[in-house]
């Protein structure tokens, strides 16, 4: 009985105050559950296989020795299958994102797009792929595939898929037999939910082109190393290995649990992560339930003096300490209980808002129970710290406190007090210096110059073999508009992680340069200008071997020559630096290369389009481009985006981690003004005589609110002396994962400060205004 009563009586004399508190406890339970469904996301990342301590993927170290690589030639892999070490072993390559639909349901149901992988059958069994229906024995056989639990429900619902014929658009017109239906890998794996698998047969057998992934599962995780020199061995005297020296460590197999994390692996499909960057997240949870408990705690403690009369008052009837303790704890335990419930509102209105797509994981409610426990667990946790020290505080004191005052007030209680509110101020001036850093480095990536032009141009991924066929022609077409300023073709985007590389021997040492397969017409595009020798002129396209223009990168690491041979390549001039990487990274050496009438060309198509439009009417533009590619393939598909959007699309991860620090700034905020709100409703209330006297002796109201506000701003700026290195030397190693940084700039300290100050000075001078303003004889009678 006890326990309600207490828990009814914050309500009741001070509403707003305790309202607040639970708003705050709700927020930051909220908060707790939401980041740390992103971190368990990250740190579960391909940890769902049965043998993942087994589980490596195959990598090899970069001939600059700078980096590793996580693509490998087929013949480098093939010595795996003699190593009595190694279980299994495959190949399993991303392809691309195509559209695909059921043959004899016709185009009109296709769906999509969804990955399609390229594996042999020993890496299914290393990735330990499930069916739910059919199986893989006939893999090997031509046109069969395999498609996961998304793909079937997305094409036959719940009729059995197997036997039918698919059709993957933009790549074959040969119907590809399903043979079985795998189960689907988690979200937060290597392979992705939506994917379609097929045998890459025995093709492209080369050991120049180190293009695919392999996993390998190991009798026992000590033999790593050992696999690691055996390859060594086997490779050494390969032709594309023969130059370097006596070293085992250019063969790497790295554990597929820790890929999500490896930094300065080139071609790396699988997606990254930091652990510095999901430790970060986690500690500002634990940090925003910590300024939660400090409020709490705050608002236990003043209310001790309110309590003093009811508590003696049990005493004299005979109840113990322990029992009275048991009541406060009770009634902050149900306060906390409450404010989880109320949590679990917050998190489902999260998840159906805009704020849901910064968090990789799934965040509805019960979408993960794991994370409801824990985050129960918090809530228990927090209400017993939050009511034992108030509870054994308040039983603690004499009886005659209630009659001489406020213990609350005393020099003690107030250096607690103020201790718990610093404590809630340097970390919010903390992750403000944070979340304003990282929104300036994103805004000085996307503002960069990269060494070329990228304001209106357009450009589209795949744009099929139809119209790669007969590129000149549909140039010409689009040319045609006066609004199109000029066209141009290249093998991908010009900014991406991974470009290909291809191996050639210049001046007697071998040398793997990115590649990048272009239009002639491809420079003077993208206004990349030359510095030496020569642009691509049209008979480039004639000429039976490759052309190619290397960066100024490439001719200072490798010692070029114009005019020279680049093994079978013809060096015709160097152009300008320029990033073809995101920001995180340098600048490589890379070769732009126009193919003419060598084979390779007819399998290696540049089919990414490139238009460079005049923004005037632009929604018509648009629609002539769109026009153009349905007339020249009628099934192509129009996924038109600007270049400076898909170089953006680089940055989203950064982008989300900049809007998510800063909204958990702003609530780690919110609820330290709530606490700066109560102890301020508290104070205010215990200091009214004092303030009627002040007032009686001609205090004026601004004097009054000085006082108060004097207080905080000598905490605040306190905090601040604090708080400043910390989050600079956060900032700095955040600024550490960027090739090209922004310097961390002072004025972003001062803004923190400003910040914080103006909120706690507003929120103090609104709350105390009233009790200055109040008529003194009457406060004086009050109290």
């Amino acid at each position: 009985m006890h326990t309600l009563k207490n828990l009814i009586l914050p309500f009741k004399k001070y509403k707003v105050a305790a309202i607040l508190n639970i708003i705050g406890l709700s927020v930051a339970f909220a908060s707790f559950t939401i980041i740390t469904t992103q971190v368990k996301y990250d740190f579960s990342f391909d940890r769902h296989y049965k043998n993942k301590d087994r589980i490596f993927r195959l990598e090899t170290r970069s001939f600059d020795g700078n980096a590793h690589n996580a693509v490998v030639s087929r013949p480098m892999a093939k010595p795996l299958g003699s190593i009595p070490e190694v279980e299994r072993q495959g190949l399993f390559t991303g392809g691309p994102e195509l559209a695909v639909y059921d043959k004899n349901a016709g185009k009109n149901a296709q769906q999509g797009p969804f990955r399609i992988y390229s594996a042999e059958p020993g890496a299914l069994d290393v990735l330990e792929f499930e069916y739910v229906r059919g199986n893989a024995q006939r893999f090997r056989e031509p046109n069969t595939v395999l498609i996961s639990e998304t793909v079937a429900t997305a094409l036959y619902g719940t009729e059995d898929p197997v036997g039918r014929s698919l059709i993957l658009a933009l790549d074959t017109e040969a119907p590809q037999e399903i043979i079985g239906v795998y189960k689907d890998f988690p979200k937060n794996g290597s392979v992705e939910t939506g994917s379609i698998v097929r045998f890459i047969g025995d093709a492209d057998i080369n050991a120049n082109n180190e293009s695919y992934v392999y996993y390998i599962r190991l009798n026992a995780p000590q033999n790593r190393g050992k696999v690691e020199a055996e390859l060594w061995n086997v490779n050494k005297h390969s032709d594309i290995f023969k130059q370097i020296k006596e070293d085992s460590t250019v063969f790497r197999l790295s554990p597929i649990s820790e890929i999500h994390y490896l930094k300065n692996v080139r071609f790396d499909p699988t997606p990254k992560s930091s652990r510095t960057t999901v430790w970060s997240l986690l500690a500002i949870a634990v940090l925003i339930i910590g300024i939660a408990i400090v409020n709490f705690v705050n608002f236990s403690i003043a209310l001790t003096p309110v309590r003093l009369r009811s508590i003696n008052t049990q005493k004299v009837f005979g109840n113990t300490n322990g029992a009275i303790r048991c009541n406060l704890i009770g009634e902050v335990m149900g306060i906390a209980l409450l404010s989880l419930l109320l949590s679990l509102i917050v998190v489902k209105l999260f998840a159906g808002s805009a704020y849901a797509s910064f968090i990789e994981s799934c965040t509805k409610i019960g979408s993960d129970l794991q994370i409801l426990a824990i985050t129960a667990v918090v809530a228990i946790v927090t209400g017993l710290l939050s009511g034992i020290y108030p509870a054994f505080y308040a039983t603690s004191r004499p009886p005659i406190l209630a009659i001489k005052g406020s213990f609350a007030l005393s020099p003690k209680g107030k250096r607690v007090r103020t201790l718990l509110i610093a404590f809630q101020f340097v970390i919010s001036i903390v992750l403000i210096v944070f979340s304003i850093s990282i929104y300036v480095q994103n805004r000085y990536m996307q503002r960069f110059n990269m060494g070329f032009e990228r304001d209106n141009i357009l450009i589209q991924q795949w744009i099929g073999s139809r119209i790669a066929s007969q590129k000149d022609a549909f140039a010409d077409k689009l040319k045609s508009n006066p609004a199109i300023v000029d066209v141009t073709f290249s093998s991908g985007k010009i900014v991406d992680l991974n470009k290909s590389r291809w191996g050639q021997t210049y001046k007697g040492e071998l040398i793997a340069p990115n590649i990048f397969p272009v239009a002639p017409n491809f420079l003077s595009f993208m206004g990349i200008g030359i510095t030496e020798g020569r642009d691509f002129i049209a008979d480039d396209n004639r000429k039976s071997n490759f052309t190619v223009i290397f960066n100024q990168t490439a001719q200072r690491q490798y010692g070029l020559t114009v005019g020279e041979r680049f093994g079978e390549w013809d060096i015709a001039g160097i152009a300008r630096d320029f990033n073809f990487k995101p920001l995180q990274y340098g600048i490589e050496p890379i070769a732009f290369a126009v193919f003419g009438d060598h084979p390779i060309a007819k399998s290696w198509q540049t089919g990414t389009l490139y238009v460079k439009v005049n923004p005037a009417n632009l929604s018509a533009t648009l629609k002539f481009i769109r026009e153009t590619i349905q007339e020249f393939d009628p099934d192509a598909e129009e996924n038109l985006v600007f270049l400076d959007d898909s170089i953006g699309q680089l940055y989203q991860k950064e982008r989300n981690l900049s809007t998510l620090i800063l909204l958990f700034s702003l609530l780690s905020m919110l609820i330290s003004v709530v606490g700066v709100f109560g102890l301020v409703l508290f104070e205010t209330q215990y200091r009214r005589k004092e303030i009627g006297i002040r007032k009686i002796h001609g205090a004026t109201v601004g004097e009054i609110l000085r006082i108060f506000n004097g207080t905080y701003v000598r905490i605040v700026l306190a905090c601040f002396v604090v708080a400043t290195p910390v989050a600079y030397y956060g900032v700095k190693r955040w600024l550490e994962n960027f090739a090209y940084r922004t310097p961390i700039h002072s004025w972003i300290f001062l803004a923190a400060l400003i910040v914080v100050l103006s909120v706690v000075v507003a929120i103090i001078t609104l709350r105390c205004y009233k009790t200055a303003t109040d008529n003194p004889i009457k406060s004086i009678k009050t109290e």
